[in-house]
């Protein structure tokens, strides 16, 4: 009887552990999902809003970029694109932004113009708009001029290249308001200040369009430079890189050739550079005469001191950090000393006229 009571005993409390088993495992069950709720409450809380908050921004240029994106692409191959052209930050946030949202196919194949350094939510509007019909890719060359670009931009756009140069030469104000580093220009030209770079218009761009964009890249590129750090004005400063630019043939060059021009001004004396006097003149010349420097115009640098009025021609961004950050040198001379356009530079005028016998004809 004992044995057998025991038994029963043994056999109830196996039965009992089963139950108590059983119970356990829904509870465990429950809490894991409530723990998973709470992690996913804390993303959608904390980490969606991130998204779209112009904070969540990395810091970048904000230059251009074009992306394509292929028919059939998933929101993460998508995501892999834009991260890899700095437009986003995180594929997998992306990811998350477009699961969040419910958007996956809602995102539109083919090749845009964006930006490095845009929030998810940006990104994904323009996605959804998808692409226009097509760009046209326009170079504008360092050094050119006002006229020069609008040859380029009436052969590839449809821009009378009169009503262009009207507006590029007398609308400095009308973009002052938009563009605050043109309250320095003492000039209703924009030459100067229409950047230089590859650009991808609409087939039915303005002039108007075109220059905000140049102008807009010009704040872009120069936004972490400090254009007023010699004492000058950032129009000074613009018209001393459009002289470097059209001077200098070698890279490292550019700030000795700045300081040069920084060193003659100190001193009150005449720059006597010739591009200034090619700007002057109605056409280009191979070489300049004697009396093609007795050219009156305020751009003649060998007739007026001081800096010309303005610039003349569009700098690129080696020749404006020139201006900016000119090298630590006494010289005050320089001239062309071989067929690669190096420069002999010195502080001595004897040592000038040595090397100019010496130079090469252009």
């Amino acid at each position: 009887m004992k044995a057998r009571r025991g038994n029963e005993e043994l056999a109830r409390g196996k039965h009992v552990a089963k139950e108590n088993r059983s119970g356990r495992g829904p509870k465990i069950i429950i809490a894991a999902i409530a723990s998973l709720a709470v992690v996913l409450g804390v993303v959608i809380a904390i980490v969606i809003p991130a998204l779209t908050s112009p904070s969540s921004k990395p810091k970048s240029s904000g230059r251009e970029v074009v992306v394509t994106i292929k028919k059939g692409w998933t929101a993460g191959e998508i995501g892999d694109e834009l991260a890899g052209k700095k437009v986003v930050e995180s594929p997998l946030f992306f990811r998350l932004y477009i699961r969040y949202k419910g958007l996956g196919d809602k995102l539109r194949p083919g090749e845009y113009l964006m930006r490095e350094g845009m929030t998810y939510e940006e990104a994904v509007s323009i996605l959804m708009k998808g692409p226009p019909d097509r760009y046209v890719t326009i170079t504008i060359p360092e050094g050119y001029t006002i006229d020069q670009e609008a040859e380029i931009l009436s052969k590839s756009l449809k821009i009378d290249k009169e009503k262009f140069k009207v507006l590029a030469k007398t609308g400095s104000q009308t973009f002052a308001g938009e563009f605050q580093f043109l309250s320095s220009n003492r000039l209703n030209t924009l030459e100067g200040y229409l950047f230089p770079d590859t650009y991808r218009f609409k087939p039915n761009a303005t002039a108007e369009d075109v220059i905000r964009a140049q102008l807009a890249q010009f704040k872009r590129v120069t936004a972490d430079l400090d254009l007023t750090s010699t004492g000058r004005s950032v129009h000074d400063a613009v018209t001393i890189a459009s002289l470097v630019e059209r001077e200098a043939r070698i890279a490292e060059e550019r700030p000795l050739i700045s300081a040069v021009i920084g060193n003659r001004l100190e001193k009150g004396m005449l720059l006597q550079i010739d591009a200034t006097v090619q700007y002057a003149l109605p056409r280009w010349k191979k070489e300049l005469t004697y009396k093609d420097l007795e050219i009156e115009s305020p751009y003649n640098t060998y007739k007026h001191p001081g800096l010309p009025p303005g610039a003349i021609g569009a700098p690129g961004l080696d020749s404006i950090k020139a201006a900016a950050n000119p090298a630590n040198v006494d010289y005050l001379y320089y001239v062309v000393i071989d067929q690669s356009g190096r420069h002999f530079f010195t502080s001595n005028y004897n040592e000038f006229l040595k090397a100019k016998a010496k130079s090469p004809k252009p």
